[in-house]
Protein backbone atom coordinates (compact mmCIF):
# COMPACT_ATOMS: atom_id res chain seq x y z
CA UNK A 1 0.00 0.00 0.00
CA UNK A 2 1.51 3.21 -0.86
CA UNK A 3 2.29 6.24 1.53
CA UNK A 4 -0.53 8.44 -0.35
CA UNK A 5 -3.30 5.55 0.20
CA UNK A 6 -2.25 4.95 4.11
CA UNK A 7 -2.80 8.42 4.59
CA UNK A 8 -6.71 8.51 2.28
CA UNK A 9 -7.46 6.01 4.69
CA UNK A 10 -6.72 8.06 8.02
CA UNK A 11 -8.25 10.69 6.96
CA UNK A 12 -11.43 8.39 6.21
CA UNK A 13 -11.30 7.11 9.25
CA UNK A 14 -11.29 10.27 11.44
CA UNK A 15 -14.16 11.43 9.67
CA UNK A 16 -16.13 8.23 10.14
CA UNK A 17 -15.10 8.89 13.85
CA UNK A 18 -16.04 12.59 13.87
CA UNK A 19 -19.35 12.08 12.17
CA UNK A 20 -20.05 9.65 15.04
CA UNK A 21 -18.98 11.73 17.74
CA UNK A 22 -21.31 14.73 16.13
CA UNK A 23 -24.61 12.45 15.70
CA UNK A 24 -24.30 11.85 19.79
CA UNK A 25 -23.81 15.50 21.03
CA UNK A 26 -26.57 15.93 17.83
CA UNK A 27 -29.09 13.65 19.65
CA UNK A 28 -29.54 14.21 23.16
CA UNK A 29 -30.01 11.49 26.00
CA UNK A 30 -33.50 11.30 28.00
CA UNK A 31 -33.77 13.61 30.48
CA UNK A 32 -33.00 12.94 33.94
CA UNK A 33 -35.77 11.69 36.02
CA UNK A 34 -36.67 14.48 38.19
CA UNK A 35 -36.70 16.70 34.99
CA UNK A 36 -39.31 18.85 34.38
CA UNK A 37 -41.02 18.02 31.01
CA UNK A 38 -42.59 19.59 28.53
CA UNK A 39 -46.17 20.36 29.64
CA UNK A 40 -47.51 20.58 26.07
CA UNK A 41 -46.93 16.53 25.73
CA UNK A 42 -47.86 15.96 29.24
CA UNK A 43 -51.46 17.35 29.06
CA UNK A 44 -52.90 18.17 25.64
CA UNK A 45 -56.25 20.17 25.51
CA UNK A 46 -58.63 17.30 24.68
CA UNK A 47 -56.74 15.08 27.62
CA UNK A 48 -59.02 13.37 29.71
CA UNK A 49 -58.80 14.98 33.52
CA UNK A 50 -60.55 15.04 36.63
CA UNK A 51 -59.83 19.15 36.83
CA UNK A 52 -58.39 21.55 34.81
CA UNK A 53 -54.55 22.05 33.75
CA UNK A 54 -54.42 24.83 35.63
CA UNK A 55 -54.81 23.29 39.28
CA UNK A 56 -51.51 23.81 41.31
CA UNK A 57 -51.11 19.80 41.45
CA UNK A 58 -51.22 17.73 38.27
CA UNK A 59 -51.12 14.27 38.30
CA UNK A 60 -50.63 12.69 34.82
CA UNK A 61 -50.74 8.80 34.58
CA UNK A 62 -49.70 7.00 31.26
CA UNK A 63 -51.04 3.49 31.41
CA UNK A 64 -52.47 0.45 29.68
CA UNK A 65 -55.89 -1.09 30.36
CA UNK A 66 -54.86 -4.38 30.31
CA UNK A 67 -51.56 -3.98 32.42
CA UNK A 68 -51.74 -5.92 35.70
CA UNK A 69 -50.01 -3.38 37.33
CA UNK A 70 -52.05 -0.42 36.45
CA UNK A 71 -54.83 -2.82 37.46
CA UNK A 72 -53.46 -3.21 40.68
CA UNK A 73 -52.25 0.53 41.15
CA UNK A 74 -55.66 2.08 40.30
CA UNK A 75 -57.40 1.09 43.98
CA UNK A 76 -54.79 3.31 45.24
CA UNK A 77 -54.94 5.80 42.55
CA UNK A 78 -58.90 6.04 43.02
CA UNK A 79 -58.91 6.25 46.60
CA UNK A 80 -56.67 9.07 46.93
CA UNK A 81 -58.55 10.65 44.26
CA UNK A 82 -61.86 10.43 46.09
CA UNK A 83 -59.77 12.04 49.03
CA UNK A 84 -59.33 15.23 46.73
CA UNK A 85 -62.25 15.20 44.72
CA UNK A 86 -63.70 18.47 46.09
CA UNK A 87 -60.70 20.33 45.78
CA UNK A 88 -60.28 22.09 41.96
CA UNK A 89 -56.12 22.36 42.95
CA UNK A 90 -55.93 18.79 42.26
CA UNK A 91 -56.17 17.20 39.07
CA UNK A 92 -55.85 13.70 37.56
CA UNK A 93 -55.07 13.36 34.33
CA UNK A 94 -55.22 9.49 32.17
CA UNK A 95 -53.14 9.20 28.89
CA UNK A 96 -53.22 6.21 26.81
CA UNK A 97 -49.84 3.97 26.30
CA UNK A 98 -51.64 0.85 25.50
CA UNK A 99 -48.30 -2.26 25.08
CA UNK A 100 -49.86 -3.89 22.49
CA UNK A 101 -46.68 -6.44 22.39
CA UNK A 102 -47.66 -8.42 24.81
CA UNK A 103 -51.34 -6.73 26.05
CA UNK A 104 -53.24 -7.25 22.41
CA UNK A 105 -56.48 -5.99 24.10
CA UNK A 106 -55.11 -2.72 25.66
CA UNK A 107 -55.88 -0.88 21.96
CA UNK A 108 -59.19 -1.51 22.04
CA UNK A 109 -59.98 -1.60 25.84
CA UNK A 110 -58.91 2.09 25.47
CA UNK A 111 -61.00 2.95 22.12
CA UNK A 112 -63.79 1.69 25.23
CA UNK A 113 -62.57 4.16 27.58
CA UNK A 114 -62.53 6.89 24.78
CA UNK A 115 -65.86 5.61 23.00
CA UNK A 116 -67.51 6.39 26.75
CA UNK A 117 -65.96 9.31 26.83
CA UNK A 118 -67.54 10.65 23.54
CA UNK A 119 -70.83 10.22 26.11
CA UNK A 120 -69.28 11.76 28.55
CA UNK A 121 -68.80 9.03 30.25
CA UNK A 122 -65.27 8.41 30.28
CA UNK A 123 -63.96 8.34 33.64
CA UNK A 124 -66.70 5.55 34.53
CA UNK A 125 -65.70 3.32 31.83
CA UNK A 126 -62.45 3.59 32.91
CA UNK A 127 -63.08 2.40 36.27
CA UNK A 128 -64.57 -0.23 35.20
CA UNK A 129 -61.80 -1.56 32.86
CA UNK A 130 -59.27 -1.78 35.65
CA UNK A 131 -61.82 -2.94 38.16
CA UNK A 132 -63.01 -5.92 35.92
CA UNK A 133 -59.61 -6.08 33.88
CA UNK A 134 -59.38 -10.18 34.66
CA UNK A 135 -62.95 -10.53 33.24
CA UNK A 136 -61.97 -8.90 29.59
CA UNK A 137 -58.33 -8.97 29.16
CA UNK A 138 -57.93 -12.87 27.86
CA UNK A 139 -61.13 -12.99 25.74
CA UNK A 140 -60.41 -13.30 21.84
CA UNK A 141 -62.78 -10.51 21.27
CA UNK A 142 -64.12 -8.63 24.18
CA UNK A 143 -66.21 -5.70 22.37
CA UNK A 144 -69.39 -7.56 23.53
CA UNK A 145 -67.93 -7.37 27.14
CA UNK A 146 -67.23 -4.10 26.66
CA UNK A 147 -70.61 -2.95 25.42
CA UNK A 148 -71.99 -4.75 28.55
CA UNK A 149 -70.70 -2.17 30.49
CA UNK A 150 -71.87 0.42 28.29
CA UNK A 151 -75.63 -1.02 28.89
CA UNK A 152 -74.33 -0.69 32.75
CA UNK A 153 -73.68 3.07 32.81
CA UNK A 154 -76.47 3.94 30.41
CA UNK A 155 -74.05 4.48 27.23
CA UNK A 156 -75.90 4.71 23.66
CA UNK A 157 -75.56 1.36 22.85
CA UNK A 158 -74.80 1.24 19.22
CA UNK A 159 -72.83 4.67 19.07
CA UNK A 160 -70.82 3.16 21.65
CA UNK A 161 -70.08 -0.31 19.55
CA UNK A 162 -69.88 1.43 16.48
CA UNK A 163 -66.90 3.53 17.86
CA UNK A 164 -64.82 0.78 19.21
CA UNK A 165 -65.39 -2.00 16.57
CA UNK A 166 -64.55 0.71 13.92
CA UNK A 167 -61.31 2.35 15.98
CA UNK A 168 -62.23 5.72 15.76
CA UNK A 169 -60.27 6.93 18.18
CA UNK A 170 -57.27 5.40 17.37
CA UNK A 171 -55.82 8.70 16.29
CA UNK A 172 -56.09 9.63 19.70
CA UNK A 173 -55.16 7.07 21.38
CA UNK A 174 -51.53 6.76 19.02
CA UNK A 175 -51.22 10.97 20.03
CA UNK A 176 -50.97 9.69 23.83
CA UNK A 177 -48.77 6.90 23.08
CA UNK A 178 -46.39 9.38 21.27
CA UNK A 179 -46.61 11.76 23.87
CA UNK A 180 -45.33 9.46 26.16
CA UNK A 181 -42.62 7.83 24.05
CA UNK A 182 -41.30 11.48 23.63
CA UNK A 183 -41.40 11.87 27.57
CA UNK A 184 -39.11 9.00 28.17
CA UNK A 185 -42.37 6.62 28.95
CA UNK A 186 -41.00 2.84 28.40
CA UNK A 187 -43.43 1.22 31.09
CA UNK A 188 -46.80 0.84 32.68
CA UNK A 189 -47.94 2.69 35.10
CA UNK A 190 -45.64 5.44 34.57
CA UNK A 191 -46.65 9.00 36.53
CA UNK A 192 -45.24 12.38 36.43
CA UNK A 193 -46.46 14.91 39.28
CA UNK A 194 -46.08 18.95 38.03
CA UNK A 195 -43.69 17.73 35.26
CA UNK A 196 -41.38 15.35 37.52
CA UNK A 197 -42.03 11.23 37.18
CA UNK A 198 -42.60 9.83 40.11
CA UNK A 199 -39.66 7.10 40.60
CA UNK A 200 -39.92 3.81 42.77
CA UNK A 201 -44.00 3.24 41.02
CA UNK A 202 -47.29 4.66 43.22
CA UNK A 203 -46.73 5.41 46.94
CA UNK A 204 -50.10 6.47 48.08
CA UNK A 205 -48.47 8.24 50.79
CA UNK A 206 -45.44 9.46 49.31
CA UNK A 207 -48.24 10.88 46.78
CA UNK A 208 -49.99 12.56 49.29
CA UNK A 209 -47.51 13.86 50.94
CA UNK A 210 -46.19 15.71 47.38
CA UNK A 211 -49.68 16.92 46.82
CA UNK A 212 -50.17 18.41 50.52
CA UNK A 213 -47.18 20.09 49.95
CA UNK A 214 -47.47 21.46 46.82
CA UNK A 215 -50.55 23.11 48.02
CA UNK A 216 -49.10 24.24 51.16
CA UNK A 217 -46.63 26.19 48.75
CA UNK A 218 -43.97 23.81 49.10
CA UNK A 219 -42.01 21.99 46.27
CA UNK A 220 -40.26 18.88 47.05
CA UNK A 221 -38.99 16.06 44.19
CA UNK A 222 -41.61 13.13 43.31
CA UNK A 223 -39.61 10.37 44.10
CA UNK A 224 -39.63 7.57 46.91
CA UNK A 225 -37.48 8.38 50.26
CA UNK A 226 -34.25 6.12 49.93
CA UNK A 227 -35.54 2.54 51.71
CA UNK A 228 -39.17 3.32 51.49
CA UNK A 229 -40.93 0.92 49.18
CA UNK A 230 -42.66 1.85 45.93
CA UNK A 231 -46.34 1.11 48.12
CA UNK A 232 -45.16 1.20 51.74
CA UNK A 233 -47.79 3.78 53.97
CA UNK A 234 -48.80 3.79 57.48
CA UNK A 235 -51.46 1.16 56.84
CA UNK A 236 -49.70 -1.90 54.84
CA UNK A 237 -50.68 -2.30 51.56
CA UNK A 238 -49.96 -5.34 48.92
CA UNK A 239 -47.37 -4.40 46.47
CA UNK A 240 -48.20 -3.29 43.12
CA UNK A 241 -46.94 -5.39 40.43
CA UNK A 242 -43.43 -4.04 38.79
CA UNK A 243 -44.08 -1.58 35.91
CA UNK A 244 -44.33 -3.74 32.80
CA UNK A 245 -41.99 -2.28 30.42
CA UNK A 246 -42.42 -1.97 26.33
CA UNK A 247 -41.25 -4.39 24.23
CA UNK A 248 -40.96 -2.61 21.42
CA UNK A 249 -40.00 1.12 20.14
CA UNK A 250 -42.46 3.07 18.49
CA UNK A 251 -41.05 6.61 17.09
CA UNK A 252 -42.70 9.91 18.52
CA UNK A 253 -44.75 11.34 15.46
Amino acid sequence: MTKEAKILITIAGLVLIGGGLLAVFANPQPQEPSASVDPQSLIREDSHMTQTAQAKVNIVEFGDFQCPACGQAHPYVKSLLEEYKDNADVNFVFRNFPLDAIHPNAHIAAEAAEAAGKQGKYWEMHDLLFERQEQWSTATDPIDIFVSYAQEIGLNEGEFKTGVSQRLFSDVITADYNDGVALGVNSTPTFFINGQKLEGGFNPAVVKEKIDQILSGQDVEASVPDGQSAMETEQPVPAVAEPETNTETVPAS
